[in-house]
């Protein structure tokens, strides 16, 4: 965190070697971002740096959208998820068609990618697939999503938009 009006540095924190979605939100004195390669939610005081809650995610890559006391994110897995923003919490999920057929069967039982699977599967496709396209076969949720009059708007990998409310 910068000072806005000096420039100079107020804080940093380290995010054990992940990215961090495209651009944090903040809302009130919480600072939140979606981290891909660590697969964390966190939450920080945005004066301090200091965490208030981090949790277990699948690997985002959008920026996550706020509507009143909630917040939403979308994941590589195919889901579309709801987060208390005064706990952390997940409040609820969606997962995508192809999230749930699953056609190259990469994901375990708690939805997230089975590594030794999804390691296979690469081999297989050798070269004429990178990873990050194979991943897209759920139906990832690379788009921030915007919301509406209670309705959530997003893009997949699916080639669709969604609505949800």
């Amino acid at each position: 965190a910068l000072d806005a009006l000096t420039g100079k540095l107020v804080w940093k924190k380290f995010n054990d070697r992940g990215w961090i979605s495209v651009t944090p939100v903040v809302y009130g004195d919480k600072l939140m971002y979606t981290s891909g390669s660590s697969q964390r939610f966190v939450e920080l005081n945005k004066l301090t740096g200091d965490s208030i809650y981090q949790g277990k995610t699948s690997a985002f890559f959008s920026s996550p959208a706020i509507a009143g006391k909630t917040m939403y994110a979308g994941d590589f897995n195919g889901f579309m998820e709801a987060r208390d923003i005064s706990t952390g919490k997940q409040i609820w999920n969606c997962q995508l068609p192809l999230s749930v057929a699953d056609s190259l069967h990469i994901l375990n039982a708690d939805q997230y990618i089975h590594q030794e699977a999804f390691e296979k599967v690469i081999k297989k496709f050798d070269g004429i697939k990178r990873a990050v396209e194979l991943r897209f076969s759920l139906g990832s949720v690379l788009s921030s999503p915007v919301v509406k009059n209670s309705v959530i708007y997003f893009g997949s990998t699916d080639g669709y938009f969604y609505a949800l409310q």
